[in-house]
């Protein structure tokens, strides 16, 4: 970068002052100002630099990181144009936690990935499959363009447009919308298997202590 050397005063200085400024330009081309050459790794310069304008390069190559702020600290990134990437994928990420993204894909740490066609967020246990026309918890949830199923081999919850089912292999209760007629009724309720019932249907019984059926 920009180094300061005072300019040699033909009328005044020595050659010995010549012989200086010459050693202090070598100094400064070897050690501070960043320079090229042929070779095939290019000219090395060790240090740190900071300049105040516009540096533009053919290709620039970034042995270790990219970053933004200033030479002591890091801080965000601003790019102020399009972005095109060239090669076959983008990965964002560290050890633990990656994005990769193509032509095809996003995968998100290697257990969350987005197809053309198909969404998919997990691991070897936990899943969600998503895609045109359905959505999977696990293999045992899932969502179709018809019905929201929720549960395991003991448990199941289906939900559509006129139901909602609970069940598991001894009982099961279906909670499902009245009609318009008996919504309109006002005289209707829902009994505890989920089915609607008129109250002109419902029968009064009268036991007595022992459990004896006295009316009707």
């Amino acid at each position: 970068m920009t180094q300061s050397v005072t300019l040699i005063n033909t009328s005044t200085d020595t050659f010995q002052t010549l012989v200086n400024k010459l050693n202090e330009v070598a100094n400064l081309a070897s050690n501070t100002m960043v320079t090229a050459n042929t070779n095939a790794n290019g000219s090395i310069t060790t240090g740190n630099a900071y300049g105040n304008g516009i540096f533009a390069y053919a290709t620039v190559g970034v042995v270790t990181a990219l970053r933004g702020g200033n030479v002591q600290s890091s801080a965000e990134l601003p790019v102020t144009s399009n972005v095109y990437v060239q090669s076959s994928h983008v990965k964002v990420g560290n050890s633990t936690a990656n994005a990769t993204a193509n032509s095809t894909q996003l995968t998100f740490s290697t257990g969350a990935v987005y197809g053309q066609s198909i969404y998919q967020i997990g691991n070897s246990t936990v899943n969600v499959v998503a895609n045109t026309t359905q959505l999977k918890f696990n293999g045992k949830s899932s969502y179709t363009g018809t019905s929201w199923y929720v549960g395991t081999t003991t448990v199941n919850a289906v939900a559509n447009s006129t139901a909602i089912v609970l069940a598991n292999s001894t009982v099961s209760f279906t909670l499902s919308k009245p009609t318009a007629a008996q919504a309109a009724d006002g005289n209707y309720f829902q009994r505890a298997d989920g089915a609607w019932s008129n109250v002109a249907d419902l029968v009064l019984k009268v036991y007595d202590s022992s459990n004896t059926l006295l009316f009707p």
